[in-house]
This record gives structure tokens, C-alpha cells and sequence, in this order.
């Protein structure tokens, strides 16, 4: 166990007072190493307390850029980091917070394909996502690595939050087997967020994760703890491991895993899909296509992609006729979960070259960021 300096003895003095943490504590703190996957509302506020608290290692996962409308939650970033990529932007500023830390950067995020190998690198995860798809990718990664894994989900006015410990306990499948259907897997964009929400649950996941890493206090293994702002209560609800679950259970089937996580999608199909890289070797290669909008207006007057026609979601089915049916149509919004469900409307309805662009502008902004 690593041992203190004079001076971080004197930094983490008000917390060393604490009987249960104590030098000792500090010490296990300062060994310690979490990954936060989500540089959002929820992950921004728990690095802040974390890199305070004194985690010896943090890495932060996010292939996002920072949008004006991220500005009133995620706490970490101000006007002038708009466009900006958001790992940039936090470790900078996580190293004004405590310069004697470690910050790792992933600035693609996580996936199926590095994912495992990512978390391998921490003792434990916070999972900052805002969709299930990436719930679903952390919780199987976590089980089968041992990792425990602090889940928190927000949505209007109500936020959720629980810890997934190894060895014993249920798992993120257990309380949500089955993905939610297209209208139930919406997003702070679709639905909106009182900014404040985030924020308090970002720093009761960094709660969790000090708990456990100092093994002090009842954590929330098995237990979701539900907060409701506009009552202001929170409730513990208790969960209990479900014996047929397809990850934990006592008959797992571990060949339904990437299907259940496939069908977080209101579709998935490659073909249906193109991925930002193809899409700007498209661009550079001048095949050619059509360019559909569907976010808000909004959003649009945010930033867009040059030549692309403009028609909300909401409005798209009533609008049809505007569009023609020959060649192919490339569909994209925030994220690409809107974007998706258009592709799906427009080919039930004959538009058979509609095609999803995996990830939406923000990953489009990622590879290629304005003025460039």
C-alpha cells in the first residue's frame, strides 16, 4: 500500500479526521483506480469528487463533443468548450482539480470490441451512459472481469442507482432482462432532464464507489435506491438475483447476450447502418446520396451537416411525400437511436436505400469537428 506525503496528508486532512477512513483509508484511496464511461451529467460531477477524494487512477470514456444543450448538467464544461471534444476538456480540467492523480483517456468510448480490455486496467466502474445498449455492454464486461460496476440511470425528474458487486448479488440483466421498447428507451434529448438531477445522482455514485473501495457503510448491493426530485424522497427497493437470468443465473446462456444487446436498438440490421467512416469516405469519394435530418429544430440551429434536408422525427411520416424514393438516403440526429426508428418507418414505407449513420453527428463531430 502506497504511503502519503506530507503534503496529501494536509489536502485529504478533513476526510483523514473520519474514524472509519482514516490514513489507511486514504491509502486505499489513493490506490485505487475507476473508470467512468459517460463524460456526461452523471459522469462529469463523479470524476470532480473523485479526483478531489484523492483516486490515485481515473479514466474517463467518451467519444462525444460538448453541445451547448449539455451545458446546464454537465457541470464540467462552460461556453467556450462547445465543439471541443469532452475527454479533452475533463482531464485538463481534472488536472487543475489534482495534479498529483492519474487520468487515462479513451476517447472512443467503449465497445464490444475494446471493452474488456479497458476495464481490465480498474477496480471498479461507474457507469455514466445514457443508453441501454452501453448498460448492457458494462454490466456483461463487469460480471465476467469481477469488476463491480456503480449503475445510475436518470430521467426527467427521477433517478435510479445501484452497485453490481461480484461474487454474489444480481446483475444489471436481472433487473432489467429485457431491453425497453423503442418508446421506452428514450434519452435526455427526447425526454429532457431537470439539470440539477444528474448531478445528484453523479455524486451518489461517486458515494457508492468511495464505500466500497474503502469497504465502510451498507452499499447498495441489491438494492435500487430511486430518488424522485419533485417529491423529493428516495426509496430503496429491494432486487434479488433471478435464477433464469441469461448472464447470472443458474442456467446462463451466454449466446443470447449480444442479441439482447443488439435488440437495445429499434433495429439493428449492418445493412440497414453505415458507419461515420464510411459515411466520410462517401463524401471524399463523391458517391452519391441524400442527407435526412431528424432531430429539432433546436438542435439544428446547433450545428448540422452541410447539404442534409431537415424534417423532425415526429413530423416524418406526415411529410413522406416531400421525400423521393430513388437512391439512397442517409439518415442521421443526435445519436443515431432517432435516426434509427426513421430508418425503420422509411423502409416499411417503400424506402428501401435508407440507411442509419451509426452514432449520429456527435460521432460525426468526433472524427471531424467543425471547421475542418
Amino acid at each position: 500500500m502506497e504511503s502519503l506525503t506530507s503534503n496529501e496528508k494536509l489536502r485529504y486532512s478533513r476526510q483523514i479526521k473520519l474514524p472509519e477512513v482514516g490514513e489507511k483509508g486514504q491509502k486505499k484511496i489513493k490506490g485505487s483506480s475507476v473508470l467512468i464511461v459517460g463524460m456526461g451529467g452523471l459522469g462529469t460531477p463523479a470524476a470532480l469528487y473523485l479526483a478531489s477524494a484523492g483516486v490515485g487512477h481515473i479514466g474517463i470514456a467518451d467519444f462525444d463533443s460538448v453541445q451547448i444543450s449539455n451545458l446546464h448538467r454537465q457541470i464540467l464544461y462552460n461556453e467556450h468548450d462547445v465543439s471541443a471534444k469532452k475527454v479533452e476538456k475533463a482531464v485538463e480540467k481534472l488536472r487543475r482539480v489534482n495534479s498529483e492523480i492519474k487520468l487515462s483517456v479513451f476517447s472512443h468510448g467503449v465497445s464490444e470490441e475494446n471493452v474488456k480490455e479497458i476495464i481490465s486496467g480498474f477496480d471498479l466502474v461507474i457507469d455514466g451512459s445514457d443508453n441501454f445498449k452501453t448498460r448492457y455492454l458494462l454490466n456483461d464486461a463487469c460480471y465476467f472481469s469481477q469488476k463491480p460496476l456503480v449503475s445510475a440511470a436518470i430521467s426527467k425528474y427521477e433517478g435510479q442507482l445501484t452497485l453490481f458487486q461480484p461474487r454474489g448479488g444480481g446483475c444489471y440483466r436481472c433487473v432489467f432482462p429485457n431491453p425497453p421498447s423503442k418508446a421506452g428507451n428514450s434519452s435526455c434529448e427526447e425526454e429532457g432532464v431537470l439539470g440539477v438531477l444528474p448531478g445528484v445522482m453523479g455524486l451518489l455514485q461517486a458515494t457508492e464507489a468511495l464505500k466500497y473501495i474503502l469497504q465502510i457503510g451498507n452499499t447498495l448491493k441489491n438494492e435500487l435506491l430511486v430518488f424522485n426530485a419533485l417529491e423529493m424522497t428516495f426509496e430503496k427497493i429491494k432486487y434479488c438475483p433471478h435464477t433464469d437470468c441469461i448472464l447470472c443465473g443458474d442456467s446462463p446462456d451466454y449466446s443470447q447476450l449480444k442479441k439482447n444487446i443488439e435488440s437495445c436498438q429499434p433495429m439493428g440490421l449492418d445493412e440497414e447502418e453505415i458507419s461515420v467512416d464510411q459515411f466520410i469516405l462517401w463524401q471524399k469519394s463523391g458517391v452519391q446520396f441524400r442527407l435526412l435530418d431528424v432531430r429539432e429544430e433546436h438542435e439544428r440551429e446547433q450545428d448540422f451537416i452541410e447539404n442534409s434536408d431537415h424534417i423532425p422525427l415526429g413530423r416524418l411520416e406526415a411529410s413522406l411525400g416531400s421525400l423521393e424514393k430513388h437512391g439512397i438516403l442517409i439518415v442521421y440526429c443526435a445519436s443515431g437511436a432517432r435516426s434509427l426508428a426513421a430508418v425503420k418507418l422509411l423502409r416499411e414505407k417503400g424506402w428501401g436505400k435508407a440507411l442509419n449513420l451509426i452514432g449520429g453527428i456527435r460521432r460525426y463531430r468526433a472524427e471531424k469537428p467543425l471547421n475542418t
